[in-house]
């Protein structure tokens, strides 16, 4: 359910500074993939997807 609504905000504002959050997107995919893999659990891909959200809504509102 983060990892989608993280992807919806990406998708939303990614017109705006292609550059940052095609990084996000990135680093969204490689979360998603280490916890797909097991190379890290779900709490540490929790914790990861927060700072990731975190960083999608601060861009937000510096650009604001």
């Amino acid at each position: 359910m983060m990892e989608h609504a993280i992807r919806a905000q990406i998708n939303d504002r990614i017109e705006q500074n292609p550059a940052f959050y095609e990084k996000l997107s990135e680093q969204l995919r490689r979360i998603i993939e280490e916890m797909r893999q097991r190379v890290i659990d779900a709490a540490e891909a929790c914790r990861r997807l927060a700072t990731l959200r975190e960083d999608v809504l601060g861009e937000a509102k510096i650009a604001a």
